[in-house]
């Protein structure tokens, strides 16, 4: 996965890939709820969710009801602006840039 990191914003992409094997889309509760598809392709929100998304967990209205992945929770946020590849979980996140 790549994180992009903009002014305390992060935005992260799962190639189709991880899409399927960690976000796990079509496996029903087992897939993650903070996943998103957009014009540009893959997205998870986890480290910017939604109030519609948190409410709609909290109502369980959503088939979907994973709350992430071991790689978006341990990526450490407290870093500079800039791209970084997301490791499996536990390992060292590697800047891009």
């Amino acid at each position: 996965m790549i994180a992009k990191i903009k002014d305390e914003t992060v935005a992260v992409f799962p190639t189709d890939s991880e899409v399927k094997s960690i976000c796990k889309i079509g496996q029903g509760a087992d897939t993650c709820s903070w996943l998103v598809m957009s014009p540009k392709g893959w997205g998870c929100l986890y480290h910017n969710k939604p109030t519609s998304l948190i409410k709609r967990r909290e109502l369980k209205t959503m088939t979907a009801m994973r709350d992430g992945c071991g790689v978006v929770k341990h990526f450490d946020t407290n870093v500079p602006n800039g791209t970084y590849t997301l490791l499996s979980a536990g390992e060292t996140n590697v800047s891009t840039d």
